[in-house]
């Protein structure tokens, strides 16, 4: 209570009346303006990692669910050396290997493409870049 009253005796009886003045207001915007233009470009290349993370996890899911789908149509797809087979990822989301893949133009527009040396090899294209070669 003693610090409430010297600021008064200090201040003088006018504090009640007073607001806060411009020149205050703007201080207060500048300083909100430069901490935003500090934070904004580190917010937005957080953003922008994060989504190559995303991207790197999709790509891990649609092989995953490739292998998956290979494996049950193993009499199709004969792990033949130099063999190619193209599987575009609505047959993966149809056949209900592919739901976790957020991105529909992903899955409208891309194929895995699955090239057998030793093992299968797989990578993802869009639809016209993949010509299927069976041995």
């Amino acid at each position: 209570m003693k610090y409430v009253q010297n600021i008064k005796r200090i201040m003088g009886d006018n504090m009640k009346n007073r607001g806060f003045t411009l020149v205050e207001l703007l201080g207060v915007m500048a300083l909100i303006t430069l901490i935003l233009l500090i934070a904004f470009p580190l917010i937005t290349d957080s953003i922008r990692n994060h989504e190559g993370e995303l991207n790197e996890m999709e790509a891990y899911i649609i092989e995953q669910s490739t292998k998956l789908f290979l494996d049950d149509y193993s009499d199709e797809y004969v792990k033949e050396k130099g063999a190619i087979y193209c599987i575009p990822l609505t047959t993966l989301r149809d056949k209900g290997y592919l739901k976790d893949v957020n991105s529909s133009n992903i899955i409208n527009e891309k194929t895995v493409k699955v090239s057998v040396k030793k093992d299968f090899d797989y990578d993802i294209v869009d639809n016209d870049k993949c010509s299927e070669n069976i041995p």
